[in-house]
């Protein structure tokens, strides 16, 4: 559920030193991008279902947000 993964799991990866941690959420359809800085997570990039981003630490592919929620059409 939401709560878990935005307080208990991030407390628990920032802990062990992941890099990014990414939130898809299909109730809102957007992604929230963090990367891990001394102080706790940073959010580095916000994005809904409508935009095409470049994420990291992915920054080289081009990411349809809407793919993450079955929006895309067959001939993408």
């Amino acid at each position: 559920n939401a709560s878990m993964d935005r307080v208990v799991k991030v407390r628990a990866y920032h802990r062990a030193g992941v890099p990014h941690y990414w939130l898809v959420d299909p109730t809102e359809r957007t992604l929230v991008v963090m990367r891990h800085t001394e102080g706790g997570y940073l959010t580095v990039l916000a994005a809904t279902a409508e935009e095409t981003v470049r994420a990291e630490p992915f920054e080289a592919v081009e990411l349809r947000v809407a793919s993450f929620f079955d929006d895309e059409p067959d001939d993408s």
